[in-house]
C-alpha cells in the first residue's frame, strides 16, 4: 500500500452484494440494512441473490437498490454464475461483498472468466461454522479465502474461527463488524397493540411474559428453553406467567409434544412466523436464548433496542453483545436449572427495567447502523488502495 493514495469512498463507489437468499433471517436482514445505509450515504449498491422469494425485494427498489435473482435451482447450477457474471458487466462493480459459503462460492465461479481480471472481493463470515458441512471443509474453505481480498466476521467468535490454525489468511486479514440496528424503529409501538397482541397470548398486563423469536431447529435448544420455564413454573406456581415461540421449523412437533409432556401446554403460546418483529418485542417482558451457538444473534440487538432484558446461553458471540448483569444474565448452555434461575430473578419489575434501559443505552451506543456502515467502507478503503487479484 505504500505510495498510494487511499480511496475516498464518500466520492461514491459501486458496491455488488451477493448473497444466497434475500428472504427473512439475521445475515439476510444485516445485509439488507447495509444496503440501504451504502445507498443513503451515496455510493451505487446493487444486490444479487442465488434462491429464495425475494421478500426484501421491494425494500431494495425502493431504496434505489438494483436487484438480480440469479435463479438457482439447485448446488451445482451453474447457470446462476454465468448470470452473475453477466449483471456484473451490466452493474459495473468497483468492489463485490460476498455473503454465506453458497454466494462465495458462486461469486468466485463468476470471476474465473478467461483474459478478465477478478474484481476486488470482500467476504463476510456470519456463523463460526464450516465451509461445508463435512470433515474435508478446510479444503474448500481455504480454496475460497485464498480469492478474497478481505474477511469481515461478524462477531470476535466468528473471525477467530476463520483464523485458527489451517486456515488460509487473506492478504488484507480479518476483521470483526458487528451488526448494527435502528432503535429508532422500537419507538413508534402503541401501548393498545401491545395489549392487544398480549391477550392474544392469554397474558394480561400483570402476566410475566418469557419470549423467543428463534427457528425451531436443534441450533436453538428450545427443549432446554421449555425445561427451564417448567422449572420455573414449578419454583411458582401461583404466578401468572406466558412462554411465547415466535418463529417456525422442523421441531414444532416435537417440541410441542415436550411441553405437554412437562404438564405446561397451557402456558406456552405458540405465534408461529411473524412479520411485526418491534411489535413482538414490545409485548415481551423477558426475552430468552437458548442457543448452543451463534454467529451473531441480531435478535438479541432488537431486544435491547425495545428495552428488553435478556436471559440467553454463554455461548460464541453472545458475550460480546449481552453485558452479564447489565443488559441481561448469561448461564451455560444446556443447564436448564441456571436458565430458570435466572427467569426468577426477572420477577423483579425494577430489575427488569434497569437491564433493559441498560440494553437499549448499548444498543444505540455500540450497534448503530451508520457504525456498522462506516466501519464497513474502512475495509473497502483498504481493499480498493491494494493491489487485486491479478489470476483468474
Amino acid at each position: 500500500m505504500a505510495g498510494k493514495a487511499l480511496v475516498v469512498l464518500s466520492k461514491r463507489i459501486r458496491i455488488l452484494h451477493v448473497i444466497v437468499t434475500i428472504d427473512r433471517g439475521g445475515a439476510e436482514n444485516h445485509l439488507i440494512d447495509l444496503a440501504c445505509a451504502q445507498k443513503e450515504s451515496g455510493h451505487h449498491v446493487a444486490v444479487a441473490w442465488l434462491k429464495g422469494g425475494g421478500y426484501w425485494r421491494t425494500r431494495l427498489k425502493s431504496a434505489g437498490i438494483e436487484t438480480y435473482d440469479l435463479g438457482l435451482k439447485f448446488y451445482g447450477h451453474l447457470a446462476p454464475a454465468i448470470r452473475l457474471a453477466k449483471a456484473i458487466r451490466t452493474f459495473k462493480p468497483d468492489l463485490l461483498h460476498a455473503h454465506l459459503p453458497p454466494a462465495e462460492l458462486y461469486t468466485h465461479l463468476s470471476q474465473m472468466v478467461p483474459g478478465r481480471k477478478r474484481l476486488p472481493l470482500v467476504v463476510t463470515k456470519h456463523n463460526d461454522s464450516p465451509f461445508i458441512d463435512s470433515k474435508g471443509w478446510n479444503p474448500g474453505g481455504n480454496w475460497s479465502l485464498s480469492r478474497t481480498d478481505a474477511l469481515i466476521g461478524i462477531s470476535h467468535a466468528v473471525r477467530s474461527y476463520f483464523t485458527k490454525p489451517g486456515v488460509t489468511l487473506t492478504p488484507l486479514g480479518a476483521h470483526t463488524i458487528h451488526y448494527g440496528i435502528n432503535p429508532s424503529i422500537y419507538e413508534d409501538v402503541k401501548s393498545s397493540d401491545i395489549n392487544k397482541l398480549r391477550e392474544s397470548w392469554g397474558a394480561n398486563s400483570e402476566t410475566l411474559v418469557f419470549g423467543t423469536v428463534a427457528r425451531l431447529v436443534p441450533q436453538k435448544n428450545l427443549q432446554m428453553m421449555i425445561d427451564a420455564f417448567a422449572k420455573f413454573c414449578a419454583d411458582s406456581p401461583d404466578l401468572d406467567t406466558r412462554l411465547v415461540f415466535v418463529g417456525r421449523g422442523p421441531l414444532d412437533t416435537n417440541l410441542k409434544e415436550h411441553a405437554t409432556k412437562l404438564d405446561v401446554a397451557d402456558k406456552i403460546h405458540w405465534a408461529g412466523f411473524q412479520e411485526n418483529i418491534p411489535l413482538i418485542m414490545a409485548s415481551f417482558d423477558v426475552f430468552l436464548l437458548s442457543s448452543e451457538y451463534e454467529g451473531f444473534g441480531l435478535v438479541l440487538l432488537e431486544a435491547m433496542a425495545a428495552s428488553k432484558p435478556i436471559v440467553a446461553t454463554r455461548v460464541s458471540a453472545i458475550p460480546e453483545i449481552v453485558e452479564e448483569g447489565k443488559t441481561g444474565m448469561l448461564v451455560e448452555p444446556r443447564d436448564s436449572a441456571a436458565m430458570a434461575i435466572s427467569m426468577a430473578r426477572m420477577k423483579d419489575k425494577s430489575y427488569r427495567k434497569r437491564l433493559g434501559s441498560a440494553g437499549l443505552a448499548r444498543a444505540k451506543s455500540s450497534f448503530g447502523i451508520d457504525r456498522m456502515r462506516r466501519e464497513t467502507d474502512r475495509i473497502y478503503e483498504l481493499t480498493l488502495s491494494s493491489d487485486p487479484y491479478q489470476d483468474s
